[in-house]
């Protein structure tokens, strides 16, 4: 009877210990199980947040494209209106920096565009006669862009927005050239929201920079924007998509 008794015991404490084990056994299984899906989760969001990131540096770069285009559209068209401005050439007196009395007028035209866009900064580039250049062409052609300079100032043109220069004898003859050197693209964002193509004291609805644009590209550019349009929404819903992917990962909202 006593070694029946102490064989029961024993058989007891045996399935006291391998119970034991066993729910070790599971505890530890159950804790990998949960390190394996934090990982998951883990590595889940990361893929996600790496994903997103890319779908935005994309829709930065297509962005950054659309306005490189509206930008470079509404220069061709601001360099238009400044060569219309200047029908004439500047007139000068023979061999010398200093203009002729209807100087001042064949620049009034330049002046109106120049008041138009206060964003546009020109470069005055004079010209002497000439197929050869020499230190003294060279130095008319400097006093006749900086004299055209002068004049824009003396018509209410800031010194800051004209840049001259003197490129001397170049077989253009004795002119003075006037191109769109550089737009102050902040002050163009800073305008697009009131940005009027109305004469003064005319009523209309203000329109925004990129509207004006639109209706000046050509039928290519517009169908070039359209595409990059799709390609911004296309990104935008894709992203939308993926944030969501990423909170449902982090257990904050269901996945879509």
């Amino acid at each position: 009877m006593h070694q029946e008794f102490l064989a029961a015991q024993e058989a007891e404490a045996a399935r006291v210990v391998a119970e034991e084990e066993q729910t070790k056994r599971r505890r530890q299984e159950a804790l990998e199980a949960a390190e394996r899906e934090r990982e998951a989760t883990a590595k889940a969001a990361a893929e996600a947040q790496a994903a997103l990131a890319a779908k935005q540096a994309e829709a930065d770069r297509i962005k950054k494209e659309q306005d490189a285009l509206m930008v470079q559209e509404r220069q061709r068209r601001i360099q238009q209106e400044l060569n219309e401005a200047l029908t004439d050439e500047v007139p000068f007196r023979k061999n010398s920096g200093i203009m002729t009395d209807a100087g001042p007028r064949v620049l009034e035209g330049v002046t109106k565009v120049l008041e138009k866009y206060p964003f546009v900064t020109i470069l005055v580039d004079g010209h002497a006669g000439g197929d050869k250049n020499t230190p003294f062409l060279q130095k008319l052609s400097e006093k006749r862009a900086l004299t055209v300079k002068d004049e824009l100032r003396r018509q209410g043109i800031e010194d800051k927005r004209i840049v001259a220069r003197g490129s001397g004898a170049k077989g253009r003859g004795g002119h003075v050239f006037i191109t769109v050197h550089r737009m102050n693209l902040k002050q163009v964002d800073f305008l697009a929201a009131t940005y009027n193509d109305l004469a003064p004291g005319q009523a209309g609805p203000q329109r925004s920079f990129a509207q004006l644009v639109d209706n000046e590209l050509t039928p290519e550019q517009v169908e070039k924007k359209a595409k990059l349009d799709q390609k911004v929404r296309m990104l935008r819903n894709k992203m939308k998509v993926m944030m969501a992917a990423k909170a449902a990962a982090a257990g904050e909202l269901p996945e879509l």
